[in-house]
This record gives structure tokens, sequence and C-alpha cells, in this order.
């Protein structure tokens, strides 16, 4: 069979059999397939692969600090702390996706805010596999006017997601799409998102017993408790991010910042007590990370606020009440 699309960092020759390797060869489909000049799309990768190593740092005092429990993707300009239980999965689905050529369903990312849901979906996995994003979010699809909702979303579906093209395309925040019907909302408002549902259960269902080579990613902070079983059927690749462990805060603070004298509230922490505070209180990652930066100023100590405040270059910090 002929390859309809090859992602490589080099070009094959006619007639080559493409098998991805994740090294050279990020993508191929169908898997085994002959290349073509002639008619297989090819894209040329030119990003490296992210480098993966075991969390580890060093303290001031020379006592060096590792957690077999996290990995660290480093993108070159960018990284990433993810506990090992979701490299794993990620990995899994990624060997599972290249061998067949489909997932048969979704993924769905769910779990603490700020632990890099969106990254995943958005920057790691078309690195790793080299194919076009397209992201989306709920609201992109609801409008004023009566059945236009509808119409978008069935839209967006037929020719993104039915293209027959492996496209990596991505509903992020999507909590709208998976929290139970019936909730939420006026009774118009609940009625538009309900009927939006039915169309993503009746879409998705398609999308798996079909085989589409797309990979469909919905990121939510929504707790899999208040989700939609239906729903949740149609998203056979499940990921839970947690809470992350008062040294996975402590490596991203040494990474991102040299400061290491921080004030919140008014007391004065340095880096290791203040990694303890992030995890105690549930600050979400993102924001420990911006809370971690150092200011343009020279005082020797950030200014921080915990509670519904702001540091000086206006980044809310927020607490999460995942449980």
């Amino acid at each position: 069979m002929i390859c309809e699309v090859v992602a490589s960092s080099f070009k094959p020759r006619d007639g080559d059999v493409v098998n991805a390797d994740v090294v050279n060869i990020r993508f191929a489909y169908p898997p085994g397939c002959i290349f073509s000049s002639q008619y297989t799309q090819f894209i040329q990768v030119t990003h490296p692969l992210p480098k993966v190593s075991r969390l580890k740092f060093k303290r001031e005092n020379g006592e060096e600090v590792k957690d077999d429990n996290y990995v660290v993707v480093d993108m070159g300009d960018d990284f990433l702390v993810l506990p090992i239980e979701v490299w794993n999965k990620l990995k899994e689905l990624i060997a599972t996706y290249l061998s067949e050529g489909t997932l048969h369903g979704g993924i769905l990312l769910y779990g603490v805010p700020g632990t890099g849901k969106s990254y995943i979906a958005t920057k790691l996995l078309p690195r790793i596999l080299g194919l076009k994003v397209i992201v989306k979010q709920p609201t992109d699809f609801m409008t004023k006017y009566v059945g236009e909702p509808y119409q978008l979303l069935n839209d967006f579906i037929n020719k993104q997601l039915f293209s027959g093209k492996p496209y990596i395309i991505v509903l992020d925040e999507g909590e709208r799409f998976l929290l139970k019907r019936g909730g939420g909302g006026g009774e118009a408002e609940k009625l538009v998102e309900d009927n939006m549902k039915n169309i993503l259960l009746e879409k998705l269902q398609e999308f798996a017993d079909s085989g589409y080579p797309s990979i469909f990613v919905i990121a939510t902070n929504a707790s899999i408790n208040d989700m939609d079983d239906a729903m949740l059927r149609r998203f056979p690749w499940k990921v839970y991010f947690p809470p992350y462990s008062h040294t996975a805060y402590e490596y991203v603070a040494r990474r991102v910042s040299t400061q290491r004298t921080f004030k919140i509230e008014d007391k004065e922490y340095d880096v290791q007590r203040l990694a303890f505070y992030a995890s105690a209180t549930g600050i979400s990652w993102q924001s420990s990370g911006l809370l971690y930066r150092p200011e343009p100023s020279h005082s020797s100590g950030g200014k921080l606020t915990s509670r519904g405040g702001s540091c000086r270059s206006s980044y809310r910090i927020r607490k999460t009440s995942w449980t």
C-alpha cells in the first residue's frame, strides 16, 4: 500500500517500505507502507525529539535530590515535568498509534490544573509525531444564532476529524462537552450544550468504529466523577494528572529562577520551604512556575501573594480544590 503521509527527518527513496521508529521516521500512514515521491505527502521534521531523564537536582549544600516518580521532558526551548505513570501511558498510546495507525477513540487528559495537559496535546505530541495540530475550544462553536453552533461543530468534525488526514485535533478546556448533561447555565444554554454533546457522542462513536488516522484529544480540569458516562466511553485513553510533589515544585523553582528567597504574605521562604508550601496549598503548576520567576527589580526577594492576589508581573496565582 502506498504511504499517504510520512513525517521524517529524511526523505525515503521511492519503493522504500516505511515504518515509524520515533527517531528518524516519526510517523508513517498506513504503517508498513511504500513511499512514493509522487503520491506520498512528505513532512520534513526539523525539530529534534525531546530528551527524557529522571528528575534530579542539587541543593546549595551539595545534597543531590532524586525522585524516580517523575521524568523531565526537555524540549530544548522548554521543559515539562511528568509523573512516571503519565509518561508511561503516553508512550503506550504513541506506540499503539504508530503500530496500528489509529487509537480507536479519543484521548482524555484530565486532572489538576497547570500540570501540562494542554502542553502535551499541543506541543509534545506534535513534536514526537511530526504532525499538524489543530486547537479548538468549546466557545469557538458557541454563537447567538439559532442552529449555528450545531452546524459549526458538524462542519469541524467532518472537515478535520473525518478528513482521513493524520491531524492532532485538540479540544482544550473541554468541560462543556464532558460534564453530565442537563447541568449548569440557563435552560436555553443547557439545551444547546446537551444537543452539542449528543452530536459529539455520535461523531466520536463513528470516529472510533471507522479507524480514522486523526488523534482526538480533550484536555480538562474537571473531575472524572462529574463527567458524562456515555462521553467517557468514547475515550479509551484516559490519562490522569495528579498533584505534584514538593520535589517536582522545587525542581521547577531551581530551573526557571536563580532567585532563592521569596516573600508570600509577608513571610519569607527559601526555595525548599516554598516548594513544600506550593505542594501543601495546591498552587497550580503553571502558577507555581510564574511564582518562581525572578522579578525585574533588584530587590533580594520577590513579593508574592497567594490568596487571590498577583505577583508584580500581574500573573494570578491559583489554588486548586481538586480531590
